[in-house]
């Protein structure tokens, strides 16, 4: 199937604005009462309407909505240098405004159903120092706000929801989201289902918290003459709320516009072997802000590039997880590493189009796209021409894979009976490749100089491969059996006949030798080695660049660049 080409670019997002004329009426009103920001009459009329739209009481606008979550969390006045328990699966302004308002963020792993926080994991994670628990309702998804204020009440935590994604989401009993926990906060960035802009509102369920940010947005100034706390400046200006106003008048309108784009992205993509499309909960009433799929076939990071040439802008929202960003991974804040389902998510998933302009012939090329690029059958190019190539070779060919030939040296031996196409530095954009030799440091200098190639995940259809990550250029052979739930990195090897138990987690470049066993929970680090019939035992970690030899059993953490043999096995020496 060939997509139609559309000649101009499709974005993630695209900001809803009204007519000019009807904006330029507000501004005349501004010109009128001369006054441009410090709770005008425009942010009055804006916050009632809103405080209208969304059935609340307690509503304060703020600039945007970074600046509206920390005002939030400081105006619940809990103690400074506290722990609050969080999501790393969400934009990064939640956790950097736990950072910058004193706090410390405790990762807690997410549900895949609805990528929101997993409550049934957050009571382990309490401590004495837990102050609260801040959680997100991912694209508009909400969290089980009933147990986790269930939790917060047994141990006497404060609760408060990201809710930038859910502006105008109602529950089943006809409440707006935002009414649950102590505050929430709603963005109103351009990119949102509804926008002033830029901007954003707080809403709390005591009229207390309400006066507190009032404060906090308004440099601390209770009267003319009296400063009652140390702030800053997040006041919402005239012109912002201006914009929401007229944007208001129409979102109920714009949300029944995403739906029917929802709506036509389920009904072309529903057929796709190798995608899962979002669910949601019919008993609620959504707002359709983002329509996220996780690719459970094929690469996601190929997809997005796919897409990308055909001039369509999709997001991996959210991708990279928060702990595994520049800015927070050598922080080391608890829990980062202990969160499987949110890593298997993040590298899986990938948000379409989504706008109420979106017409339905840029729908159909989108979706036509997509189908195009899991139909796609790319020739392979085997990297390598001794007895590792031969096995892949023999993989393609029993998965009914097309082999264009055999990438190698001149002076390598050739035991593939598959044609030369070239040296290491033959590069051609229709092919896909892997790599056909095993020794681990070979391979990872191919790739860092070579790592514009499109690598080939290549899975032998005699073995048992449940619900896994598996990344790029990895290698599984015949009879192994990946249980449920592993992640599994880019370059790796799983040999024949390898058992790995549910939720293991096996990083780049490690080769597991032939019959060997990883038990549920192992996790391996990169460039490590398992030799043949060794066998590693429940939630044991071992070390990046580890060699465990052959018959090893290995009982006990292993630490970086180790090599250890034996039943029980032990350390012998130091790479």
């Amino acid at each position: 199937m060939k997509s139609n080409k559309i000649n101009k670019n499709i974005y993630v997002t695209k900001p809803t604005l009204p007519s000019l004329w009807k904006y330029k009426r507000k501004l005349k009103e501004i010109w009128k009462s001369n006054i441009l920001t410090n709770n005008g009459p425009m942010s009055i009329r804006f916050t009632n309407q809103l405080k209208k739209q969304l059935k609340v009481k307690n509503l304060e606008l703020f600039c945007n909505g970074h600046l509206s979550l920390e005002s939030a969390l400081k105006s619940l006045d809990l103690e400074v240098g506290g722990e609050i328990i969080t999501t790393p699966f969400t934009f990064v302004s939640t956790t950097s405004a736990i950072v910058n308002c004193g706090f410390k963020p405790v990762f807690c792993d997410i549900k895949e159903s609805d990528m929101t926080i997993d409550e049934e994991k957050i009571e382990k994670l309490i401590t004495k120092k837990t102050v609260a628990i801040l959680a997100v309702h991912v694209y508009g998804n909400p969290c089980n706000v009933e147990k986790i204020d269930e939790i917060a009440k047994k141990h006497n935590l404060a609760v408060i929801y990201d809710a930038a994604h859910a502006f105008n989401v109602f529950m089943p009993n006809g409440k707006n989201i935002t009414e649950y926990g102590d505050v929430s906060m709603i963005s109103f960035h351009a990119t949102k289902v509804f926008h002033s802009i830029e901007g954003g509102c707080v809403i709390s369920n005591k009229r207390k918290y309400a006066k507190n940010q009032q404060l906090i947005r308004n440099f601390g100034i209770e009267t003319e003459e009296e400063i009652g706390l140390i702030a800053g400046n997040a006041k919402m200006n005239e012109f912002q709320a201006a914009m929401g106003l007229c944007n208001l008048r129409k979102v109920e309108k714009n949300i029944n516009k995403r739906k029917n784009i929802f709506n036509m992205y389920i009904e072309n993509l529903k057929e796709i072997d190798g995608i899962r499309l979002p669910m949601l909960n019919p008993n609620i009433k959504n707002n359709y802000a983002y329509f996220p799929i996780l690719i459970n076939k094929k690469s996601r990071d190929e997809l997005y590039t796919y897409l990308m040439e055909k001039r369509i802008y999709a997001r991996k929202y959210f991708h990279p997880l928060i702990p595994n960003t520049k800015a927070f991974k050598d922080k080391k804040y608890k829990g980062g590493d202990k969160c499987p389902i949110a890593q298997k998510i993040g590298m899986r998933i990938l948000t379409l189009p989504l706008y109420p302009d979106l017409t339905s012939k840029e729908v159909k090329y989108i979706c036509d796209s997509i189908k195009e690029y899991f139909n796609s059958k790319n020739d392979l190019v085997v990297i390598g021409g001794g007895g590792h190539a031969k096995v892949l070779l023999d993989i393609a060919k029993n998965n009914g894979i097309n082999v264009f030939g055999v990438l190698a040296d001149k002076d390598e031996n050739n035991k593939t009976n598959y044609a030369r196409v070239g040296t290491f530095d033959y590069n051609n954009d229709d092919k896909n490749y892997i790599l056909g030799f095993g020794d681990i440091e070979a391979r990872i200098d191919f790739v860092k100089k070579h790592s514009y190639l499109s690598y080939e995940t290549l899975i032998d259809k005699r073995s048992i491969v449940n619900n896994n990550e598996i990344g790029e250029g990895t290698v599984v052979m015949p009879s192994a059996v990946l249980n449920h739930d592993c992640i599994i990195g880019k370059h790796v090897i799983i040999n024949t006949a390898v058992i790995v138990e549910h939720d293991c987690v096996v990083s780049d470049f490690c080769h597991i030798s032939p019959n060997a066993t990883l038990s549920g929970g192992v996790e391996v680090g990169e460039g490590s080695w398992i030799g043949v019939g060794a066998v590693i035992k429940d939630h044991v970690k071992v070390g990046k660049n580890v060699i465990v030899g052959a018959g090893a059993v290995v009982i006990s953490d292993i630490p970086d660049d180790s090599i250890v043999v034996g039943n029980p096995a032990k350390i012998i020496k130091k790479r």
